[in-house]
């Protein structure tokens, strides 16, 4: 099983990062080769929804149950698809007038034959997550980026 787990500082506040998180139907006009997603439901405990990452032919669908605690919380929880095991979690914390800090943290495995074709681009596109959702606040927001990787992590995620 992979696990990745980023972590940044940013100049926005953890409701502002969740809104961004929570709103899976947006993912494709941002998040790496996310292709298409599909929002089952959306309630003020969870999200459930159907996303489809990939790269020409080779695709990875994940349909999954987010339990929610806004603004500071997302369990990512695999009902169906392409992966074994799909796990993820979202923690947000204020950090006074300075912003918030992001913990994402996501544990997959997919099955042996996929995972020789699909695993690179898995492991790359989920390892830029908490970049996109950066670069996307900075969009939305209207402010300059001020992403501090923390010690340990890579430069440019």
């Amino acid at each position: 099983m992979r696990e990745i787990r980023r972590e940044a500082l940013v100049p926005h506040t953890p409701e502002q990062m969740f809104e961004l998180i929570e709103r899976v139907e947006d993912y494709p006009q941002f998040v790496p080769w996310c292709l298409s997603t599909s929002l089952i439901t959306r309630t003020p405990d969870s999200v459930s929804a159907t996303v489809i990452v990939g790269v020409r032919e080779l695709h990875a669908q994940v349909t999954t149950r987010n339990e929610k605690r806004p603004p500071e919380f997302m369990a990512i929880r695999m009902e169906g698809g392409t992966f074994r095991h799909f796990y993820g979690e979202w923690s947000l914390r204020p950090l006074g007038d300075a912003g918030c800090h992001i913990h994402f943290m996501l544990q997959y495995e997919l099955p042996l034959h996929a995972e020789t074709l699909a695993g690179r681009l898995i492991e790359h596109a989920a390892d830029r997550m908490v970049d996109a959702f950066v670069r996307r606040a900075v969009t939305v927001y209207a402010a300059e980026p001020e992403v501090h990787p923390l010690p340990g992590q890579p430069g440019a995620f």
